[in-house]
């Protein structure tokens, strides 16, 4: 989050150009029904999996969106950013 509002802070000193960022969540991923590994399979080799409701102050990272990104409508799907890309 940083980093992308340090590069937008950037651009719009050193560029001559509008910036904004693309504010697409994709779908929830379907849940799985069973998280158990194989015991052939190594720790390494699952993918970790991703839920926002695993990540912790929400409502802190949202506020320094709003505040610092100028970002799209949001956009929840894949026709919605399709949509948006060729505005």
């Amino acid at each position: 989050m940083l980093q992308a509002a340090a590069l937008e802070e950037f651009i719009r000193q050193n560029v001559t150009t509008d910036v904004e960022h693309i504010n697409y969540t994709p779908p929830p991923a379907p849940k799985k029904k069973s998280t158990t590994v194989e015991p052939a399979q190594e720790k390494s080799q699952v993918e970790p999996e991703f839920d926002l409701d695993d990540v912790k102050n929400v409502e802190a990272f949202e506020a320094f969106r709003a505040e610092s990104l100028e970002r799209t409508k949001p956009l929840h799907s894949l026709d919605e950013l399709k949509a948006a890309s060729s505005q």
